[in-house]
């Protein structure tokens, strides 16, 4: 009697919202699962058409090297994409352009059998020895 539709909604069950910068939300409403857009895009996935001529460039999979963008999920997807390949590769670090040096933040990666890791000149490649997400924390 009286009761706005919105009221109504809002106290039809419990609404649940988490919130962290790489999570996806979720809400309970009315007792429906409703699935919110991710908070930051996904990583990409593992694909070996990633690797040109057996060489994956962790750029192909979203890897900045800027030096401020945390690269693990890119890095990890090329080190799985080059372990999918039938012969082996190259895991390339490529280097930075007009002067200016690339930087990838990763945390540890395992590259597998038949991999060789290149970091070109002008790359520098920031890790650590705990598997963090971001190497600089």
């Amino acid at each position: 009697r009286g009761v706005s539709q919105a009221h109504a909604a809002a106290s039809v069950g419990p609404s649940v919202s988490m919130r962290a910068p790489c999570h996806v939300q979720l809400r309970i409403l009315a007792g429906a699962w409703l699935l919110c857009a991710p908070t930051q895009a996904a990583p990409p996935l593992p694909s070996a058409a990633g690797c040109a001529g057996g060489i994956c460039d962790v750029r192909a999979f979203g890897a900045h090297g800027d030096g401020k963008a945390v690269d693990t999920h890119a890095v990890r997807a090329a080190a799985a994409a080059l372990a999918a390949l039938e012969h082996g590769g190259v895991l390339l670090f490529p280097g930075g352009s007009s002067g200016v040096p690339a930087v990838y933040r990763t945390a540890p990666i395992n590259l597998t059998s038949n991999g060789v890791l290149r970091v070109e000149a002008g790359a520098t490649v920031l890790g650590n020895s705990a598997d963090k997400e971001d190497p600089c924390d």
